[in-house]
């Protein structure tokens, strides 16, 4: 008899995951620390005016698009129609999960942000799309993105059978998460290490949802063929 995806899974978390968790916590600590005390390094200027000198109309309008589901209230129509969808996929139970854990990474983000309160760009010396409120470290877009696309991406490659669909929804999340962080340093929205501690943070945070997802909401082992 199959067991349950539940008996298949270890008792604790993978050795893996905490120490990755414990290595990338501590960068990105680290990194907050230095760019509360420096809010504007050499690197990430050079950085953000190299990025935006490609500036093209046609970019403009891809890089827009790709930020749009981090805006509101697109997030929100996002993250609320996501979670009837996985409902009606899979369950109430990860429908309700998929929205709690978007809800909880913008939560820390906050937090985070409070704390390590440095200034956004501002133009000059950077092109600024459009002034966004709050503090940059960090990159509460990315953070956002690694999470929801992240998670939405295991899902599909655990959950969706070998076929077009399943390979188009592991592309579109992979292009979300990757284009993400170059979108918010090209509208001048974030530096550079804002983006490296969004990775940082928010792919701690997807590797413990997807742990707990495994363990508690997905009940049942995955339809793989």
């Amino acid at each position: 008899m199959q067991k349950s995806s539940l008996e298949q899974t270890p008792a604790g978390p993978p050795r893996g995951l905490v120490v990755y968790s414990l290595l990338a916590v501590l960068a990105a600590t680290t990194l907050g620390i230095y760019v509360h005390l420096n809010p504007l390094p050499p690197f990430d200027l050079a950085l953000s005016l190299g990025v935006q000198s490609w500036r093209a109309p046609w970019l403009d309008s891809l890089m827009i698009g790709v930020s749009l589901f981090g805006w509101f209230p697109w997030s929100l129509i996002f993250t609320l129609g996501m979670g009837l969808l996985l409902a009606w996929w899979r369950g109430v139970r990860l429908g309700g999960y998929f929205v709690l854990i978007v809800v909880l990474q913008g939560a820390l983000s906050t937090l985070i942000k409070l704390v390590s309160y440095r200034p956004r760009p501002t133009d000059p010396p950077v092109w600024v799309y459009r002034v966004e409120f709050g503090t940059s470290y960090p990159s509460g877009h990315v953070m956002q993105y690694v999470v929801t696309f992240g998670f939405l991406l295991w899902l599909a490659w655990a959950y969706l059978p070998s076929g077009w669909l399943r390979r188009v929804a592991i592309l579109l999340c992979g292009l979300a998460i990757g284009l993400v962080g170059l979108s918010r340093i090209y509208l001048g929205a974030h530096w550079f290490t804002d983006v490296v501690g969004g990775y940082l943070l928010g792919s701690v945070f997807l590797g413990w949802a997807i742990y707990f997802a495994w363990r508690y909401a997905l009940p049942g082992p995955p339809p793989r063929d």
